[in-house]
C-alpha cells in the first residue's frame, strides 16, 4: 500500500508516506495495544526510539563501507607491492644476465666459419690472433720473395 505513492503527491508529501508512515504505524498501533496513561507522550518515547535506531543503523553500515574500503586499499597496497616485487626481481635478473653477458670471453666456433654445421669448439682469442698462426703468410712470402732479388 504504502510502495506505491501517487505522483499527484508532491516530494515533501511522498517523503513522508514513504519514510514516516510506516513508523507512526508501528507507533499507533502499540499505543492502542498497550493503552497507557499519557498515549502522546509514549508516541513520542517510540518516535524516539525509532530515531535512535535508524541512526545506529546508518553509523553501522556507513562504519562497515569504512572498513571496505579500508580493507580494499590494503589489498591493493599489497598487491602493488607483490607488482613491484615482481618487477624488481626481473630487473634484477635481468642486470645480473647482462653483467654475465660483458664479463663472459667471446666465443667463436669452427661452424661458424666453415658453415658445414661442423661440432662447434671454444677457439681461445690469442688464437685468432694473425701473428700467432703457424702457416706462411704474406708477410713472409714477400720477405722471402725480396731476399731471392
Amino acid at each position: 500500500m504504502l510502495e506505491r505513492v501517487s505522483p499527484s503527491y508532491g516530494p515533501e508529501s511522498q517523503y513522508l508516506i514513504m519514510n514516516l508512515g510506516p513508523v507512526l504505524r508501528d507507533c499507533i498501533a502499540d499505543v492502542v495495544k498497550k493503552r497507557p496513561k499519557d498515549p502522546i507522550e509514549h508516541l513520542a518515547h517510540c518516535l524516539h526510539r525509532h530515531a535512535e535506531v535508524a541512526e545506529l543503523l546508518l553509523r553501522e553500515k556507513l562504519e562497515a563501507e569504512s572498513l571496505q574500503d579500508a580493507d580494499r586499499a590494503r589489498q591493493q597496497y599489497l598487491e602493488e607491492g607483490k607488482i613491484n616485487e615482481t618487477s624488481l626481481m626481473e630487473a634484477s635478473v635481468s642486470e645480473n644476465q647482462e653483467t654475465d653477458l660483458l664479463s663472459a670471453e667471446p666465443k667463436f666456433s669452427t661452424s661458424d666459419l666453415s658453415g658445414r654445421g661442423e661440432v662447434e669448439t671454444t677457439i681461445n682469442p690469442d688464437e685468432m690472433n694473425v701473428d700467432n698462426v703457424s702457416e706462411p703468410s704474406m708477410k713472409d712470402g714477400l720477405s722471402e720473395d725480396e731476399g731471392d732479388h
